[in-house]
């Protein structure tokens, strides 16, 4: 299950997810969303007979802008209206300058076993110009908390190509997390919204940006964190050993999975294949929980679309070649009834020549995944497996 908090603070340059500001009166998120929340968490549970959660997901949006009280009656909503309460994984994510004991006494006792943190730069003038809240003294101070919680596992994101950013600046930044107890580290390229602060002043010309160097820090982050002993996983995603996370793996898969709150979305692959979105509106969201959830969804409630068997194949391929486990040819077959076609096939084959795809055995199947070099390229496959 997903869960989307969809508040924060402050907007970031770069930022096109839905996200608002808490209401001007108050720096803080109404406890009217976090009812209805709540209330569609519990919907959900009876409508979908959930006996247990694999995998929990809070996200923002900023999570960690929630009081202690509101944390907790989330948790106690997800566990109350299931019959087993044990949970592979529990995610929850938080900004650097949220960080303090009692968001993370608050976050250990309510069964969090990962918590992943929005760090993005090491670099000050970076972090302002992107308008990011937290100061490199943040950051740090953030990070010395996590020595303190042995049982929960901490991951941070970065993103390359932040204007401002150096090869130095950005590798002495990787090098400081060699320094602390983290096990996954998500490092995305950055790409340029039209809609957002960034994207508006390079269309301009009131910002010139070199992509290919964007791509170069990219790279260089890569070979860093492959110093530090974290494995590649996906095309953005590295973790230490057994470490990868297991809710994003369910998107990968393809698993069934719910959304919870404004904006969130909700995916089924089973008997009449849908996803669900939320609506992004707040007010109307909240508003709609309060009151008639308890009947029949109503569609202004969300959008529905229902998947069809080409949409799925080409997520599988998507999503699956995302990873660097790749597709399994027999999952394939079994779950679409078919085999893939000789046209994908002579395109994969194609590409293993190029040392760009690899075929291997595992647990007696055969698989076909990108390699180092490949998976740089993924988009370009995709378009020749349409």
């Amino acid at each position: 299950m997903y869960i989307h908090i969809p508040f924060c603070k402050s907007k970031c340059a770069y930022c096109d997810f839905f996200s608002i500001l808490p209401d001007k009166k108050n720096s803080f998120v109404p406890d009217s969303y976090i009812d209805a929340v709540c209330n569609e968490i519990a919907f959900k549970a009876k409508k979908y007979a959930i006996e247990k959660w694999n995998t929990i997901y809070i996200g923002g949006g900023t999570p960690s802008i929630l009081s202690s009280d509101q944390i907790k009656k989330i948790a106690s909503t997800i566990f109350s209206c299931v019959k087993f309460k044990e949970c592979k994984e529990f995610t929850f994510e938080i900004n650097p300058d949220d960080a303090c004991a009692d968001l993370f006494d608050c976050l250990q006792d309510i069964g969090v076993t990962r918590i992943s943190c929005g760090i993005q730069s090491f670099n000050n003038e970076v972090l302002h110009f992107a308008n990011r809240r937290a100061s490199f003294y943040e950051i740090k101070n953030c990070l010395s908390f996590f020595e303190k919680y042995n049982s929960i596992d901490f991951s941070v994101d970065l993103i390359s190509g932040l204007p401002g950013e150096t090869l130095e600046s950005f590798a002495k930044g990787l090098k400081i997390l060699s320094d602390y107890k983290i096990s996954h580290v998500s490092m995305y390229s950055l790409t340029i919204e039209e809609n957002t602060v960034l994207g508006k002043l390079i269309d301009s010309g009131k910002l010139e940006y070199d992509y290919d160097f964007a791509d170069e820090l990219w790279l260089a982050g890569r070979n860093i964190l492959e110093k530090m002993n974290f494995l590649q996983y996906e095309v953005s995603n590295f973790s230490k050993p057994k470490k990868q996370c297991l809710h994003n793996m369910v998107y990968w898969n393809l698993e069934n999975y719910i959304g919870c709150g404004a904006g969130a979305t909700g995916s089924f692959y089973e008997k009449e294949p849908c996803r669900i979105t939320n609506i992004n509106d707040v007010s109307l969201y909240t508003k709609f929980w309060l009151g008639n959830c308890k009947k029949n969804l109503d569609k202004t409630a969300f959008v529905e679309e229902f998947l069809n068997p080409k949409t799925i194949e080409f997520e599988y391929l998507m999503m699956g070649l995302r990873t660097f486990e790749g597709i399994s040819l027999e999952v394939y077959e079994e779950r679409f009834n078919k085999s893939l076609s000789e046209k994908k096939i002579e395109v994969l084959k194609r590409w293993e020549s190029q040392k760009k795809v690899r075929f291997y055995k595992k647990d007696g199947k055969t698989n076909a995944s990108m390699t180092k070099d490949g998976i740089l390229l993924l988009n370009r496959l995709l378009l020749e497996l349409v």
